[in-house]
């Protein structure tokens, strides 16, 4: 979505890993990732990294000091079902 500052690929691993695929609503605390048998990857994952801060300058909790890097670091991040 044009104007926002995404997480890349690597950083969403990073902020579920460090959540170890478990939700971070307190609470909730619901295991993100499982086997699957009818996915190429084995994989099931229905966790998702979301922004802290608003990914989007203007958007819900936007922090106009934040810079565009700092929007999509893991820092901002929280892992969420």
């Amino acid at each position: 979505m044009a104007g926002r500052d995404e997480f890349s690929a690597p950083t969403k691993q990073q902020i579920a890993k460090r959540a170890a695929y478990i939700c971070s609503h307190p609470s909730c605390s619901y295991l993100t990732i499982g086997p699957s048998d009818d996915r190429k990857s084995g994989v099931t994952m229905t966790g998702v990294a979301a922004h802290i801060v608003a990914a989007a300058k203007r958007g819900p909790r936007s922090d106009s000091s934040l810079s565009a890097e700092q929007r999509r670091s893991e820092a901002n991040g929280i892992w969420m079902c």
